[in-house]
């Protein structure tokens, strides 16, 4: 692949990010904030697979400002979709959700003074910068090789740990955007029949069930954060935690089942 379609891409989904900050300094709504990580994770996974095909040449690297940006972002949507979760359980009192909606204006204050178009804008000029490498389709199938062999070892372990799962998501995501956005340049990465027995269809579904699990944990993780006497309150933290126990498990056995497919993949190639 020529370095010129990776200027493309980059700055392709700089722009996407620009938009997408654009929206959070006027309106900083949840779907906002959904949109603006989406496009970093999809910038993430492209730099992660340039870097993979690169060892003869200079690393590509996400600005640190860029990537505390993400996460701050990250950390305002949980709250906000806590708020939400709260506001639509009909045992909640207003007084439950006001503890939410405190810490969440206190954070929105703190997103409000980051200058993150300028950052966007900081991080495009960088990257415009580096001298982007030729790569040919053997490195990408090496790239996907490795990826693989992460989520088969993940497959392979006894007991799957909520971390362990978490990492699986990611290692997917990175393959199926670095696969997306290659794809749009007319370079496939793999075709349909590649994936363990499956569709693809079938891991954005996995992707999805692994998502709403994160979702809980999270929720679970802040109401852990705060202090409150609401019975309501206690009563989910109680259920979300007796849900992520049983959906753990769940979604590790299906892990297991696909990845330790006997004909997990077959690589575009061949």
């Amino acid at each position: 692949m020529k370095s010129a379609i990776s200027v493309h891409l980059i700055t392709r989904l700089h722009d996407n990010l620009e938009e997408s900050a654009t929206q959070i300094t006027e309106r900083c709504a949840p779907e906002d904030l959904h949109t603006f990580r989406v496009n970093f994770k999809k910038l993430r996974a492209f730099i992660r697979f340039l870097n993979h095909t690169s060892e003869r040449h200079a690393e590509v690297f996400i600005s640190d400002d860029l990537k505390l940006c993400y996460s701050n972002l990250g950390n305002l949507r949980d709250w906000q979709l806590l708020q939400l979760k709260l506001s639509a359980e009909s045992r909640c009192k207003e007084a439950d959700i006001k503890l939410v909606t405190d810490h969440i204006s206190g954070l929105m204050t703190m997103v409000h003074q980051i200058p993150i178009c300028d950052i966007v804008t900081k991080s495009q000029e960088r990257l415009q910068n580096h001298q982007f490498h030729d790569f040919h389709l053997l490195e990408a199938e090496l790239y996907l090789d490795h990826k693989w062999q992460l989520l088969t070892e993940i497959a392979e372990t006894p007991l799957i740990t909520v971390e362990q799962l978490h990492l699986f998501r990611k290692i997917l995501k990175d393959i199926f955007y670095a696969a997306a956005l290659l794809k749009s340049e007319k370079v496939p990465l793999f075709s349909e029949g590649m994936l363990p027995g499956k569709p693809a269809a079938y891991f954005d579904s996995l992707l999805k069930d692994i998502g709403d699990f994160n979702d809980i944990c999270t929720h679970i993780r802040l109401l852990d954060s705060i202090e409150f006497d609401s019975f309501a309150l206690h009563m989910l933290s109680e259920e979300w935690k007796e849900k992520k126990h049983r959906t753990v498990k769940g979604i590790a056995t299906t892990i297991s089942e696909v990845m330790l497919h006997k004909d997990y993949y077959q690589l575009s190639s061949s």
